[in-house]
């Protein structure tokens, strides 16, 4: 039987979350770092601990499921997980409107801060190439070639950096 992360973090934990926030298992592991897990296969190993409560089976907003270790002791905290969702969400659309007009050092930080948001990664990165700072691996293959062909290497050297240039 799993309960929900929600109940697990208010149970456990002290700490009560807004149940309409998506939270994954990777969300509260980042964010709650005092929380342990342990493997599934340690968990179907020992049974007893299971039945004495010691593990809890947690399920996410997902529909993913995890064993926990239950804390000895309930920790209190304070949540602002909620309060921070919405500030983000409204500061990304506001930085991505002026991206242009930010200096390049702030946008490559910014290339930096939402590696694991696919969307903003991908319009900053752009914009980076557009810039002319960020560079692929092929643009650096070809610079390298450029520079063989000035200077008369051997052919075979450059055939294989083509070749490598396809294929990636």
């Amino acid at each position: 039987m799993a309960i929900s992360i929600f109940k697990f973090l208010s149970r456990y934990y002290g700490l009560s979350l807004n149940a309409a926030v998506k939270c994954t298992h990777l969300d509260a592991k980042q964010n709650f770092s005092f929380v342990e897990t342990c493997s599934i296969v340690f968990a179907s190993n020992n049974k007893e601990l299971v039945d004495k409560g010691k593990i809890v089976y947690v399920k996410d907003t997902s529909g993913v499921v995890r064993p926990y270790f239950s804390p000895s002791k309930t920790v209190s905290s304070e949540c602002d997980y909620t309060e921070l969702e919405n500030k983000t969400l409204t500061d990304d659309n506001n930085i991505l409107n002026e991206l242009e007009a930010i200096p390049t050092y702030k946008v490559c930080e910014l290339l930096s801060k939402y590696k694991k948001n696919r969307t903003f990664y991908r319009i900053i990165k752009k914009e980076l190439i557009n810039r002319g700072i960020y560079q692929n691996k092929i643009h650096k293959i070809n610079k390298e070639i450029d520079s063989l062909r000035e200077s008369d290497d051997d052919d075979k050297y450059k055939r294989r950096r083509k070749i490598k240039c396809k294929k990636s």
